[in-house]
């Protein structure tokens, strides 16, 4: 394991951020922060501006989507930094969710989405924190395709991407949500990154071997089945959460006709 410094982003970006998001009350009378990152809320919609600091997030500001399209456009407008493409953004959450649950077989709960320094004076995204983070596949599963013994306690890989979803769907606001645009290419990348990662292997041990036994095919439809059963039940949550969302609208709008 190897542990790198992840750079802040540069003074003009800090600056650009706060000239675009914090209210001019928030400006005149708190104390500027030093930004040294932005965290990426893409499942969630933040007001446009900011009136407030959260104790022990003054550092460490948000983007959603809105937010992270308009500090592009105003950096570029400034000509002072690039921020990556917000659809390669998506696209490069899904590829990262994937590895994380299917090449190295833990959940990624509570990983952190960020913007940061490149080390000069650009932006890149980092992923950090993975201290909540739990194994639902045992070490290195690839390794593990015709063993038997993917799981860790021997359920079928299935059962454990529709908890994985469930879990991710319910709790994190990272990764796009079935009801944004932004979703098909983060939906695309995680399909897609599960059927390279379990075809390379595949072609890999054929490449040595030239065989493969029934239970090495069998391990491999059970991971690319646990992949499509991901991203179906985190669309489930992401309808059934639409839906209690619809609902509590609906009831706050009848209290507010009857008062």
């Amino acid at each position: 394991m190897s542990l790198d410094l992840i750079p802040s982003i540069p003074p003009l970006v800090a600056l650009a951020y706060k000239s675009e998001f914090f209210t001019s009350d928030l400006a005149r009378t708190s104390p500027t922060p030093d930004i040294r990152l932005l965290r990426l809320y893409l499942g969630r919609e933040l007001p446009m501006h900011i009136h407030e600091l959260q104790p022990g997030l003054r550092s460490d500001l948000a983007l959603d989507a809105e937010r992270y399209q308009r500090l592009s456009d105003a950096l570029q407008l400034e000509d002072i930094a690039s921020l990556p493409n917000l659809h390669h953004v998506a696209s490069g959450m899904g590829v990262i969710l994937a590895q994380l649950h299917f090449s190295v077989g833990i959940d990624a709960m509570d990983v952190e989405l960020v913007i940061a320094g490149d080390g000069n004076h650009g932006l890149q995204c980092h992923i950090l924190d993975y201290n909540q983070c739990q194994r639902w596949l045992n070490p290195r599963p690839l390794d593990r395709l015709g063993s038997g013994k993917l799981t860790i306690n021997g359920e079928d890989p299935s059962q454990g991407a529709i908890r994985l979803a469930r879990r991710i769907g319910n709790c994190e606001h990272y990764y796009p949500k079935p009801s944004q645009d932004l979703y098909s290419d983060f939906r695309q990348a995680y399909g897609d990154t599960v059927s390279s990662l379990v075809e390379g292997k595949l072609r890999d041990v054929r490449g040595r071997s030239g065989e493969i036994d029934a239970a090495f095919e069998q391990d491999v439809e059970a991971l690319l089945a646990a992949g499509d059963a991901f991203l179906a039940e985190y669309e489930k949550v992401g309808r059934e959460t639409a839906e209690r969302k619809d609902r509590t609208e609906g009831r706050r709008k009848e209290a507010s006709s009857v008062l």
